[in-house]
């Protein structure tokens, strides 16, 4: 299920919320900490590998298991 960043931010413990493209191109962020937009735009550079990453593993869990891992929304 879909939530807004806002609504992310709303959730205790979260400091930071972000998205971004799968090719790493930052979208949109809340922060509440001191984190400039170039941070973010770094920030989705390098989350975009692990995601691709993630996105992989959800596929071969869904080989051995009866869950629908993907496509994944979040994380």
């Amino acid at each position: 299920m879909p939530v807004s960043l806002d609504e992310l931010m709303k959730i205790e413990g979260v400091v930071a919320a972000t998205e971004f493209t799968l090719d790493g191109r930052l979208v949109d962020y809340r922060s509440k900490m001191n984190i400039t937009a170039e941070m973010a735009a770094t920030c989705a550079e390098l989350c975009a590998p692990v995601n691709i990453m993630f996105e992989t593993l959800a596929k071969e869990l869904m080989r051995f298991s009866d869950m629908n891992w993907a496509p994944q929304r979040g994380w």
